[in-house]
């Protein structure tokens, strides 16, 4: 039968093996031992490796205990898929568009942003056109690679030809969604407000985690950059 040992990594300085599932892990004092993961466990809202040691023994080790690095190591993997039930599933997977070059493309998600920014915008809107260019800085700033973020133009436009200049011209380097998809898009729609431009940002689960209105006063834009920006140092 084997023995379950709450050790730390200081005690499991073992010898290499050949047995390719073996890894080296990291404890948060800087000692290495390579271990199996069987699978990781949650006690007390803190999660654990429960690993297999070269000698066939079993450890159990906590999240806290190793290094950052293998830490994180123990969280699942980010998910590929937007979830089904979030209400937002059909626009984001299959009604997103981008410039390439000067033609409007179908466009798929890199990855699964926490966070969308639902920018409602239109050529003809001076506001929108005075306040794109701060968040086209915005996001050409902070939009990386890991970024948990995505914003999304909502166009007011009058036809999809205006959409596809005032993108061009204010070299938008996010996704929109298609110009005949957005009267189906009900669920985004009902987040716009009373006028434009808005910016709302929400979670996958339709949760808005901040707009243009505070105590049911539009104070624009702006407060929901400086919002993302708070998210982001977190």
């Amino acid at each position: 039968m084997k023995t379950k040992l709450l050790l730390t990594l200081a005690a499991l300085a073992l010898p290499l093996s050949a047995r390719a599932e073996f890894s080296t892990w990291t404890s948060k004092d800087g000692r290495k031992a390579e271990l199996e993961l069987v699978r990781v466990t949650e006690s007390n809202g803190e999660k654990a490796g429960e690993f297999r040691m070269k000698n066939g023994h079993s450890v159990t080790i906590k999240a806290s205990d190793l290094g950052e690095a293998d830490a994180k190591r123990l969280e699942p993997p980010a998910s590929k898929e937007i979830p089904k039930d979030s209400p937002f599933a059909s626009i984001l997977t299959k009604h997103l568009v981008k410039m390439k070059g000067e033609k409007l493309a179908s466009h798929k998600l890199d990855k699964v942003p926490k966070y969308v920014a639902f920018y409602f915008s239109a050529h003809w809107c001076p506001p929108c056109r005075a306040f794109t260019p701060k968040l086209v800085e915005f996001y050409n700033t902070n939009h990386k690679e890991d970024s948990p973020f995505e914003v999304v133009f909502v166009s007011s436009d009058r036809s999809e030809a205006d959409m596809k200049t005032y993108m061009t011209e204010a070299k938008m380097p996010w996704p929109a969604i298609q110009y005949e998809k957005i009267k189906q898009a009900g669920e985004v729609n009902k987040l716009c407000g009373n006028g434009i431009p808005s910016l709302v940002l929400v979670d996958l689960s339709g949760k808005v985690v901040k707009d243009c209105y505070e105590n049911g006063q539009y104070v624009g834009p702006g407060v929901v950059v400086a919002e993302l920006e708070k998210l982001l140092k977190e």
